[in-house]
Parts: C-alpha cells; structure tokens; sequence
C-alpha cells in the first residue's frame, strides 16, 4: 500500500506532472531439470546396499561427546531388518581392523583385528576392500589368508604386477547379481612400498572389469580412495554405476561427478560405523548404467513403509516405472545405530568374549617389567608432593572426572573405555586388574597419560616428563570423541599450567 500512497502525494502537488514506475528484473528462464537418457528396459528389481568403511576396530557404540552411535550389535540388528524388505548388500570399504593409536592398541591391535574379522563376517559383510591400515594390523601374508569376508584390491599388485588380493568379486542376492571391483588407497609406508605398488584407480578398474562375466546387474567401485581420485575416476566414466567410498574430507551424503547424469555417483560412508549409509536401488537398466536419483525421497520413505507390510499400492509402483523404466535408480539414506536398535544379538558372546581376554590381557601386560628406558607408573597421588599447584589446578579439569564420566555411563568394567579415562592401561607397570586398589590408584586422566610414568622422578635425573605432542592427545581425542579438538586450545584446559 505504500507506492499508491506516494503517487497520490505527488498527484495532488503536480497534477499534470506524470512519474515512471522503476523496472523490475527480468525474471529467468525456467530451466527444465536435466534427465539421463533410457536405455534398453530390464525387468525391474529392488535391492539395497548397506555401506560402511573406516570402522577403525570400533566395536561397541562409539562417541564420548554425543548419544553414542555404531557397534556391532546394533549394526547386525538393523541389517536384520533391512534384509526383510529387500534383498541387502553389506559392503565395508576398508580401514576397517586398526584402532586408534591409543595405549590400548599396544597389547590389543593383533587380536582386536582378529575379531573385527569374525564379527564382520558374522553381520554378513559380503565385500571388503582392505586399507593400508589393515594391513598393519594385521599383515599382508594373514590378510591374503582370510576367507570370509573375502578381502579384495584391484589397486595392489606384487612387484611383478599380478595382484595379491582377488581384484573383485560378485554377490547374488535373491537371484540379483552384483559386481564389485575392490579399490585400495596408496600405501605410505616405504617398508610396504617394497612389496606393495599401486595402479591408479582407472587402469585398476579397466583391468578388473575383464575379469567380470557380462550377466550382472549393478557394477560398483569400493574402497578408500582419496576424495579427488574418487571424482577423477567418475570424470572419466569406466563402466561403473557407483564409486563407494570412506568418508574422505568431508561427511558430503552423494556427490555427482560435475553434475553430469552419464558418471557415477560417489557415496560415501561415515566413519567409526557409527552410521550405515543405506543405497536402495530400483535396477531397470544395464548394469553400468550410473544410478540416477529419482523419484523423490518422500516417495522412496512411503514405499519403504508399505514394503515393509508387502503391500506396496499398484499406483505408486506406477510411478516407478514411469521414472525408472530403462534407468537404474537410487536413494541413499543415513541411518544413525542408536539406541532403538539395542537387543540381544548374534555377535553378544563373541564381544563379551573379546572384552574379558582384553582385561586378562591388559592386567598381564602391567605385570611385565618396562624396558630400561622406561620406567613404570607413579601415579598423580605421587607427584602432587612436589607439584601441588598443579595437581590442584588439575583437579578441576575434565582430566580429572575422566572416570566419573564412565560410572554415570556405568561403562567402569569396559576395556573399550577404560584406556582413555585412566592412566597406563595395558602398559608395563601401569593399570591392568580392576580391582579396587588399583582404581583408586590410576583412575582418570593423570599427570603421567600426557608427561609419561615417571617412577623414581625426582631422586633419579634420568627420569624426565615427556614433551607433550598432537599425538600425545589425538590417541583418545580423535574426530570421534574430540570433533572440535584444537591442540592449542586443549592443552590449556588440560589445567595443570602455572
């Protein structure tokens, strides 16, 4: 209502003076949303994948700072469910078996892989392409014995060129038959170098593709290549309809090569496998035919609800068909492992078994002398004779209520989080034994899980603090438990500073 006022104004002070409305913008051309073109049609079939990847010897629910996602336990209930609406593909693309560089990898690396192995098969992982962190945890020679899952690597190969894992395999589900070319990450280490070399994803996958039979249904690319060599190799359109990837650089859900409908897609999967990222697929096309994103979500979330009660209405499998006659379709959605997905489970006693060998280890391995150089723990009720300005700045930190974070979460008898809220676990003359005098001893995060055990400082000069690193603090504070660490800014609230 305010330009007619203003006209009015200046109509009745200059009655015979006439004004000109300003121009407005030329709106744009709608521009019609871009379509793949239709291929020769094929009977359709509905199926999923269930993609995870760096799962990082994660096997309970992980993440300090949130509701903890992920574990074995929940992932095999979900996929129980998943698999009662379609036909489901469980793939892990890798870095799965290594945890972090946290003290207790240094006793439990070896038979932690180990049970990443069996509980991996037991979920029902049907592909893995091994990492370069696989292979130190557990070494080429062991990984190239593994069955089931049957690791494999198109991007391996010995000095002679032949490859030293199966560069792909194919998965029928329910008379749908899958194709996955196994795409491993560059090793760093010189050591590995030696018998280890690379060919570029490409060459790798034009390779591998020879050794696929032409009756299959979908054709995908799994591993952990680097985010530009996964888009690299989606620019240059080999025969794939998807690259399935870790999570990389960033937690992007699809990332379509330049937009271009004729690449495939790049999905990737969040680590830790605290989250299953869940492709279902409508297939109607070739087998290298990329996966088109369509219908819309909403549509794809209704007809999960009616397959779920086999009764998926004619009209909206019409819709389908007139979306997806000739194409491959696809939606991906990510499903947090929370709580809802609690409950007795298949992998129970193999965890719980696990986890009681894990304290026997750890309580053995403090009994063990340390090396010369080292010496053993003194713990902080020590130190705060000399030191009693800092011990008491310390115990208003975080540090210090480390072991109370685990009794409110009643988690105070689980190795998987004992490590990182006590002192010296699983270190010669550290914590191992729960038992209470020991809890009271090494309980929390003291002076010497950042400065080293420092046993017989001050009186022996040769028993020194140890400087403390990025890597002293990323063993526990890493992006699951830590997403916000900054070196700099925690040191301060580590709180024992003058």
């Amino acid at each position: 209502m305010i330009w007619p006022a203003i006209l009015s104004f200046f109509a009745c002070s200059e009655p015979n003076k006439t004004f000109d409305l300003p121009s407005l913008p030329q709106l744009p051309e709608k521009v019609k949303k871009q379509e793949p073109p239709r291929m020769e049609p094929a009977k359709p079939q509905y199926a999923a994948i269930a993609l995870v990847g760096e799962v990082r010897g994660e096997i309970e629910p992980c993440g300090c700072p949130t509701l903890p996602f992920g574990g074995f336990v929940r992932r095999e209930n979900y996929l129980k469910e998943l698999r009662s609406i379609v036909p489901t593909f469980h793939l892990d693309a890798g870095e799965m078996l290594l945890k972090g560089f946290s003290t207790i990898s240094h006793f439990d690396a070896k038979p932690r892989a180990e049970v990443l192995v069996e509980l991996s098969e037991k979920v029902g992982v049907d592909a893995w392409t091994v990492g370069p962190s696989d292979i130190s945890a557990l070494g080429l020679d062991v990984l190239q014995g593994i069955s089931h899952p049957k690791p494999i690597s198109a991007t391996w190969v010995d000095q002679d060129g032949k490859w030293l894992f199966q560069p792909a395999t194919i998965i029928e589900k329910q008379g749908i038959r899958l194709g996955v070319i196994g795409l491993s990450a560059q090793i760093s280490s010189p050591k590995l170098r030696e018998k280890i070399q690379y060919l570029p994803p490409e060459q790798a996958v034009t390779k591998a593709l020879k050794t696929l039979p032409d009756e299959l249904d979908l054709i995908v690319a799994l591993g952990s290549v680097h985010d530009a060599e996964a888009k690299q190799l989606a620019r240059q359109k080999p025969q794939l309809a998807a690259i399935l990837t870790t999570r990389g650089a960033s937690y992007t859900q699809i990332a379509a090569s330049d937009d271009d409908l004729s690449t495939p897609v790049v999905i990737e999967a969040p680590e830790r496998g605290r989250y299953v990222q869940t492709v279902y697929v409508r297939l109607g096309g070739p087998a290298n035919f990329p996966l088109y994103q369509a219908p819309s979500d909403q549509l794809w979330r209704d007809w999960i609800q009616f397959k779920q009660t086999k009764n998926v209405p004619e009209k909206m499998e019409a819709q389908f068909e007139n979306v997806g006659k000739g194409r491959n379709l696809m939606y991906a959605e990510l499903v947090a492992l929370n709580k809802s997905y609690d409950g007795k489970s298949e992998v129970d006693e193999e965890i719980e078994n696990f986890k009681q060998k894990s304290i026997a280890r750890a309580t053995e391995k403090s009994k063990e002398l340390p090396p010369l150089e080292t010496q053993p723990y003194a713990s902080a009720s020590t130190c705060h004779g000399c030191h009693s300005k800092q011990f008491a700045q310390w115990t208003y930190s975080s540090h210090a209520k480390a072991w109370q974070s685990l009794l409110s979460r009643k988690e105070q008898n689980n190795p998987e989080c004992i490590a990182c809220h006590s002192t010296g676990y699983g270190e010669p003359g550290g914590f191992g034994e729960l038992t209470q005098l020991n809890i009271r001893k090494f309980k929390a995060v003291q002076c010497e899980s950042c400065h080293g055990p420092m046993a017989g400082h001050p009186a022996d000069k040769r028993v020194q603090p140890t400087p403390i690193t990025i890597e002293t603090c990323t063993g526990c504070h890493d992006s699951a438990n830590s997403p916000n660490f900054e070196f700099a800014k925690y040191l301060q609230k580590a709180g024992c500073k003058e």
